[in-house]
């Protein structure tokens, strides 16, 4: 299990999926379409039925306030089981968005944050959170 908090970049917040849907599929990591239960600049926190493999990366689409982005890539930063039947873990997924469309995503995603009433504290970088 790698480290959770201590070593992030940009704080994170919960996100409510019903008020600000922000959607993540990314195939080789699960088959299920992720909602996640917070954000960052830097990444997202999701829970996922096996454990992954830290510092795994996966290409991934991620929909934010109704536009997609493809060819993004996640990569899993950290993992915790959760005490939870069947097993569940909570995985901190670092985010790199592509050089084209990078620039409009993390102004969706600074207005995400501000509506959930968050300033962010920085952009999605290409180093991850």
């Amino acid at each position: 299990m790698a480290k959770t908090s201590n070593q992030r970049k940009f704080p994170r917040f919960p996100i409510n999926f019903v008020l600000f849907p922000v959607l993540i599929s990314a195939p080789g990591l699960t088959d299920l379409t992720l909602d996640p239960h917070d954000i960052s600049m830097g990444g997202f926190k999701v829970l996922l039925p096996e454990e992954p493999t830290v510092g795994s990366m996966f290409t991934s689409s991620i929909e934010l306030r109704g536009k997609t982005y493809n060819e993004c890539k996640v990569r899993v930063a950290w993992t915790l089981k959760n005490n939870t039947q069947p097993p569940s873990w909570s995985t901190g997924l670092s985010l790199f968005v592509p050089g084209s469309g990078k620039e409009e995503f993390e102004g969706r995603l600074r207005q995400v944050m501000t509506d959930i009433g968050k300033a962010p504290e920085g952009a999605a970088s290409s180093n991850g959170d």
